[in-house]
């Protein structure tokens, strides 16, 4: 008997954000067997339910320390309204400016529910974590002679942060239209993740 069934795959799956076909590319499966298992048509190789958990187990990790990270801030300089955080939208991006973290999750999604779940923990704490869309034309305008650094990004995800924030206040369009531009690069990135595996 598999490590998981149907259902609990399913749940695991649309809990990471993604669909089954994106998660076939993730799992270096062709996609008609992942519809094949959530379907319960064939049994889910005990592998593949090993690293569907243990990915899982890693955003769930992940999510710890972000809420670290932010406990940290409120330590150091008292309760902020909000915190930007930065996502990486589509795999060539995310592959190219984190390659860390591309080799750990494999897709932008997977990385995304990270933040993600990180907002709604600290939305109950009354603190805001913004995702900042990285845009590396902008970033680099911003860097100028710098290196790039950890540090150097944070701080440029602030000042687009600010902005950010002062949008979401203005109503429930802007939220809309920034999920319309996070769906546009999303038949890309399966693409560009299938061609990986």
């Amino acid at each position: 008997m598999s490590k998981l069934t149907p259902d609990q795959m399913d749940d695991i799956i649309f809990g990471m954000g993604m669909t089954h076909r994106e998660a076939a590319g993730v799992l270096r499966v062709p996609a008609r067997d992942l519809f094949s298992w959530v379907q319960g048509k064939s049994e889910i190789p005990d592998e593949k339910a090993t690293e569907l958990l243990k990915l899982e187990e890693t955003i769930e990790d992940y999510v710890e320390d972000l809420l670290a990270t932010v406990d940290d801030i409120v330590e150091a300089k008292g309760k902020p309204e909000s915190v930007p955080v930065i996502r990486y939208l589509g795999n060539k991006l995310f592959k190219e400016w984190k390659p860390e973290f591309y080799k750990i999750f494999r897709y932008h999604k997977v990385y995304s529910t990270v933040i993600t779940r990180a907002r709604i923990e600290l939305h109950r704490e009354e603190i805001t974590l913004v995702p900042v869309t990285f845009d590396p034309e902008s970033y680099q305008d911003f860097l100028g002679d710098k290196e790039d650094s950890e540090a150097n990004r944070l701080a440029w995800a602030e000042t687009v942060g600010t902005e950010t924030v002062g949008t979401e206040k203005v109503g429930t369009k802007a939220v809309s239209a920034e999920t319309v531009d996070a769906e546009t690069v999303e038949p890309e990135t399966v693409e560009a993740d299938t061609e990986e595996s």
